[in-house]
């Protein structure tokens, strides 16, 4: 076994070093940044539509003041996540500019 592993450390960099391809294409990294907008959206958007939902349950079957507050409070919230939610893409592109150059 340590035999293995010294064979391993020893023919795996030149190896490695040989190859003309970059760990990190820059690419790869714009893909790995749409998938993570992807799905951060789609949870912010999924989670504002439920919650705005939720508010106006609040808001219509809770017939006291403090009740209705409340649920006026959750669909604006509910509102900002899906604004927030739609606006992640362009948000992450303008300070993946700003780290890029």
């Amino acid at each position: 076994m340590h035999r293995g592993l010294v064979r391993t450390l020893v023919v795996a960099p030149p190896a490695l070093v040989a190859t003309n391809q970059t760990v990190f294409e820059p690419d790869a990294i714009g893909q790995t940044l749409g998938n993570i907008t992807g799905w951060v959206q789609g949870l912010l958007v999924s989670l504002g539509v439920l919650g705005f939902v939720l508010g106006g349950a609040f808001f219509i079957f809770d017939h006291t003041i403090g009740g209705q507050e409340r649920g006026k409070q959750f669909m604006v919230g509910s509102v900002g996540g899906v604004v927030l939610g739609l606006l992640a893409g362009p948000i992450v592109r303008l300070f993946a500019g700003f780290v890029a150059h």
